[in-house]
């Protein structure tokens, strides 16, 4: 019963936060309760344990043209009031809200629509000549642009596809903002466009979604949105990271989550599964994500939360899907650390500071899940490699295995500067981004770097 109240109680303070009539749903439902009780993620899973498949961007041409096509948009409530200080924001860490504003270079990605269609597309610039691709959220996969600058900032580029030209790009940027505006016609049918510069160095990134039935207050519905890149040059390459940035339900394929929404139907009932991501660092060459998503279908009783949790962090020069000891000597070795940082920030995430240690990264206990003294016998599998992203200024090492009870803890954590990460010698030397703290060690500041001063949360909490 304590449980089931302490249930309740969580599902109750997401279900007064800031969400559309789809997710309200979804969260009256698990408030709710009608039957057996679907577990989270089990603990201490892993990157390296998540079995991943293949999600090239496809570089074949469909028809219609994308541009052509309305990509159907997420139930929003926009009026809906804001009853608590956190406020759990879906869309926050997505492609669009990395826009920037940025000198007339021609030498980045930018975001933005052609007509009411989302892309992305990516320039780089040789004397006055374009060349670049672009490539449309609506799955048309990446046409190469070829084009050039003209005078005052004004542009003209082609779709490429084999030896003909599909849509034409013609505009101006803005010298103030960086930002690409004008018309993109094809046959005789222009419409407008609108692009704002994202960072120069970041990954040129689409969005693709999954979708099946209508989101509204009674139906049955899916929609998971994932990141893919493109404009590498090379369609293996880019093949192997859209794999990694595939938003994956635990234990559940593609048809297996579609399948659940037509039985769904079938029976008029209410339910939803919903995936999102957030792009949390895409420059230097890195490019690190956060997924998650929430299966709730009736006549559960509780929603499945974090069933998509996973942090992926991408070197882009190599295409490697980064594991822990590509960045540290071992996951052993940062484990005082992470002690150290559990019993610091224990106030700050709310957790005492055992379980936060165990969430992490596990801890010597018995099978019951008890901890033992130093020195005794322990259950091997009661310690994990612990869930991280690189971030910038540091790892973000991440608690994971939490199911409704606590859901907004999953995937915080305290972030390990990369200073303090060097003076405890961890660091890998020949490490494949290596580059992200060369600059910072140089000027590194004398005496005990605190392990822990910053706390990571996704941006869909902050």
């Amino acid at each position: 019963m304590h449980e089931q109240v302490e249930e309740a109680r969580i599902a109750s303070l997401y279900y007064r936060l800031r969400m559309g009539p789809l997710r309200r749903t979804l969260l009256g439902l698990l408030i709710c309760g009608c039957s057996e009780a679907t577990p989270g993620p089990r603990e201490g899973t892993g990157l390296g344990s998540v079995a991943i498949a293949s999600s090239p961007v496809d570089s074949s041409r469909p028809e219609p043209h994308p541009a052509d096509v309305e990509a159907a948009p997420l139930a929003k409530d926009a009026d809906s009031p804001v009853e608590e200080q956190t406020e759990i924001r879906f869309t926050s860490g997505n492609i669009d809200g990395q826009t920037t504003t940025a000198t007339c270079d021609f030498e980045r990605p930018y975001r933005g629509k052609i007509g009411d269609v989302a892309a992305t597309l990516v320039f780089s610039k040789k004397e006055n000549k374009l060349a670049g691709a672009i490539a449309y959220d609506s799955g048309a996969g990446e046409l190469p642009l070829r084009g050039e600058v003209g005078a005052d900032n004004t542009w003209s580029a082609a779709e490429v596809v084999g030896a003909k030209t599909a849509g034409v790009l013609t505009g101006r940027c803005d010298p103030t903002t960086g930002a690409l505006t004008g018309s993109w016609v094809m046959k005789g049918d222009p419409k407008n466009l609108q692009f704002k510069p994202l960072p120069k160095g970041s990954m040129p990134i689409v969005e693709r979604r999954m979708e099946r039935g209508t989101p509204s207050e009674l139906s049955c519905s899916l929609s998971v949105d994932s990141p893919a890149v493109f404009g590498f040059g090379n369609s293996e390459k880019a093949s192997r990271i859209n794999a990694a940035l595939k938003v994956r339900f635990y234990d559940h394929t593609d048809s297996d989550l579609t399948q659940m929404i037509d039985q769904c139907l079938a029976h008029k009932s209410i339910g939803a599964v919903m995936g999102w991501y957030s792009v949390e660092m895409n420059s230097q060459g890195v490019l690190s994500v956060l997924t998650n998503g929430i299966i709730n279908i009736a006549p559960s009783v509780h929603s499945t939360w974090n069933a998509a949790a996973r942090a992926v962090s991408i070197d882009a020069v190599t295409g490697k899907t980064l594991v822990l000891s590509d960045v540290v000597t071992s996951p052993r070795a940062l484990r005082p650390l992470i002690k150290r940082c559990a019993v610091a920030m224990v106030e700050t995430i709310g957790i005492n500071d055992f379980e936060l240690e165990r969430s992490i990264q596990g801890v010597e206990a018995d099978k019951n899940g008890d901890p033992v003294e130093p020195g005794a016998p322990f259950d091997p599998s009661s310690v994990h490699v612990p869930g991280f992203l690189v971030l910038p200024e540091g790892l973000a090492v991440l608690i994971s295995g939490m199911g409704t009870v606590g859901a907004l803890l999953e995937q915080t954590g305290p972030i390990l500067p990369w200073t303090a990460l060097a003076k405890e010698g961890v660091l890998r030397k020949d490490s494949p981004v290596a580059r992200l703290w060369q600059k910072q060690l140089k000027s590194m500041p004398a005496g005990d770097e605190p392990p822990c001063t910053q706390v990571f949360k996704p941006q869909w909490l902050r």
